[in-house]
């Protein structure tokens, strides 16, 4: 009987990890905070060329050279080893922000008519990147 229950109990826990976590709506809410400071810094500061990878314009954004120096300052943040990615992003994050008119010291009153004037200001292009994100993101997608 105990051999009947272990066996259960390990299936029962094969099958639980098979099924995917689903994200909280604030991690939902955070991914998408994320992502739209990240087209609106690209789009905004980056200067971005017509086709070009929104990790190029992202780059130049935040003040490198290259997307090969981006992408290594991006791994280092990742592996918490030194990076000045962090603090540069941030530091472009809050630009974006002041062009918008919301400061640091009161955002809450207009955060969310920057938002909207950031998302109606940017190419149809990067509407199409914001959309097909979103996408992704509902719990219907495939």
């Amino acid at each position: 009987m105990t051999r009947k229950i272990r066996t259960r109990l390990e299936k029962l826990e094969y099958l639980e990890s098979q099924v995917p976590l689903q994200k909280t709506a604030q991690e939902i809410a955070t991914s998408r905070l994320h992502n739209i400071m990240r087209l609106a810094t690209a789009f905004y500061l980056g200067n971005p060329k017509r086709g070009e990878a929104i990790v190029d314009a992202h780059a130049r954004a935040l003040g490198y050279a290259t997307r090969r120096e981006y992408k290594k300052a991006l791994k280092d943040a990742i592996a918490h080893k030194d990076s000045n990615y962090i603090e540069r992003n941030k530091l472009a994050n809050i630009r974006v922000l002041e062009k918008f008119g919301v400061t640091l010291d009161d955002p809450s009153k207009r955060i969310d008519k920057a938002f909207k004037r950031m998302f109606e200001g940017f190419s149809d292009y990067y509407k199409q990147l914001w959309e097909d994100e979103e996408s992704r993101r509902a719990p219907n997608a495939s």
